[in-house]
């Protein structure tokens, strides 16, 4: 273990649905029922997660309050699950958004050189042998961002059998307006350190 471990946490900046969104996977989940088996306390969309010392917080607000973006809209797509370390998420997709990928490169290409690596977690086996992966993986933390961005909102961890019989597009085509992303650190719960409003280029 790193001589580091303990001065870091991880990080999430992200953006939250606005209510009437929200009120909908509420909804959605209550009928899932029992097979729920931890749902998701704050639903967002992850733009990026990071390992920092929390000695960079001011300095990172800072460059975030850099960024520039117009209020986009974004659209969700259908269910999928995935496994993560043994077990099953729920998520709801967002359609692809020229808006929405370009904030993603501008928040990871922010917090690159702010990164730790000796607590970041390390590229995945499966794509040990795939160079634009790992190209990608060396910039930024991650084999997921960039061009392999997909972004998504969790609804929990569910049980395997929590698609059965449900059409995946039950929740698709809803809009929203997103006017703002946020910046939070991870502790025992997840807290919100600072909030960033759109602006104009």
């Amino acid at each position: 273990m790193s001589c580091l471990s303990g001065l870091l946490m991880k990080y999430v900046f992200h953006l939250i649905p606005p209510q009437e969104l929200c009120s909908a996977l509420d909804s959605f989940n209550k009928r899932l029922g029992a097979v729920i088996i931890k749902p998701t306390k704050l639903y967002h969309c992850t733009l990026m997660t990071a390992r920092l010392a929390p000695s960079s917080e001011s300095a990172v607000a800072k460059t975030l309050e850099t960024i520039a973006f117009p209020p986009f809209k974004i659209k969700t797509g259908s269910l999928e699950m995935f496994g993560d370390f043994g077990e099953n998420t729920l998520a709801l997709r967002l359609e692809p958004n020229a808006a929405l990928a370009k904030l993603h490169y501008q928040i990871i290409n922010a917090i690159a050189p702010h990164i730790v690596w000796e607590e970041t977690p390390k590229l995945s086996p499966e794509f040990e042998g795939d160079a634009v992966r790992k190209q990608v993986y060396t910039k930024y933390g991650s084999q997921f961002y960039a061009q392999f961005y997909n972004p998504h909102i969790s609804l929990g961890i569910v049980q395997a059998e929590a698609l059965a019989g449900i059409d995946k597009a039950v929740l698709s085509g809803k809009t929203a307006m997103i006017e703002q992303f946020y910046f939070s650190r991870k502790q025992k719960d997840w807290k919100m350190l600072r909030q960033f409003k759109a602006k104009p280029y």
